[in-house]
């Protein structure tokens, strides 16, 4: 019985969802039985799934692939993060128990993780507190089944020095190129990051040459609470001073404050 059926190993007879342009080869499609994890990536054998499944045996005797690699999986998380549409929750779990596979390293640095009603990247996440507000979030403990797969992607516990300087970046990048006025969360952000990199300035756990990487950008709020430059801020060492250029510096001088005066300092705010 099986010698018969070999030649149909061979030619294209089988028809696929969404193509209607040709034939296909058993070994260029797959089996619809989990599609949901990879279907933008592959072609699907579009027969009903009653008959697929009373059919197992002969399709994998025809050599149609039953089951997804891991990298056709990750390609579809990423597919559907890029459409900003919410994916089906067992990806993760597949892509939970595949977490030794290379192909999940592609999640690196990527908006993967669908929180809420958005797409964000792991070193937005933290299982912990943060001191972030809106820039950050704090995973909940119903995704602790998807440990192995989130330490794979370097999902943190906590923040660590270099979360401090992306998220100052990042309220740069809001507030600082259309020259907004913080409000209140941002600004308290925003102080709590400096806080963050002064006492790791202290405690000597980043160099001066970090924090200074961050002298071109408009990261130091004035009077106002509108981003400057640190080297267009100067710190009011001396009182009275600033008065004797009129309105020429009110707004770009600042108090040097004890928790955050050395970052400020190291980033280019200068007496």
């Amino acid at each position: 019985m099986v010698a018969p059926l070999e030649p149909l190993k061979r030619i294209p007879w089988l028809p696929t969802r969404g193509k209607a342009d040709r034939w296909y080869a058993p070994s260029e499609i797959y089996a619809d039985y989990q599609a949901y994890l990879f279907e933008s990536q592959a072609l699907i054998l579009d027969l009903p799934n009653r008959v697929q499944t009373s059919s197992r045996e002969l399709l994998e005797f025809l050599g149609v692939r039953l089951s997804p690699e891991p990298s056709l999986v990750v390609g579809h998380l990423l597919h559907f993060a890029s459409k900003g549409t919410a994916i089906n929750p067992g990806v993760y779990d597949f892509l939970n128990d595949k977490s030794g596979d290379p192909a999940i390293a592609q999640l690196r640095g990527k908006s993967c993780l669908w929180l809420v009603d958005a797409y964000r990247r792991p070193d937005e996440v933290f299982w912990g507190d943060h001191p972030f507000g809106r820039y950050r979030w704090r995973l909940g403990d119903q995704l602790k089944a998807y440990s192995k797969l989130l330490t794979a992607i370097h999902v943190s516990e906590a923040p660590a020095n270099k979360d401090f300087l992306k998220v100052i970046k990042e309220i740069s990048a809001d507030f600082g190129t259309a020259n907004k006025p913080l409000d209140q969360e941002a600004y308290s952000v925003l102080l709590e990051c400096w806080r963050g990199l002064n006492r790791a300035l202290r405690n000597r756990l980043i160099s001066e040459s970090e924090v200074k990487a961050l002298g071109s950008l408009k990261c130091v709020p004035d009077k106002t609470q509108v981003l400057n430059r640190p080297d267009w801020m100067f710190f009011e060492n001396r009182a009275g001073l600033a008065d004797k250029f009129g309105s020429f510096l009110s707004r770009n001088v600042i108090p040097r404050p004890l928790e955050t005066g050395d970052a400020l300092a190291a980033a280019g705010v200068r007496p």
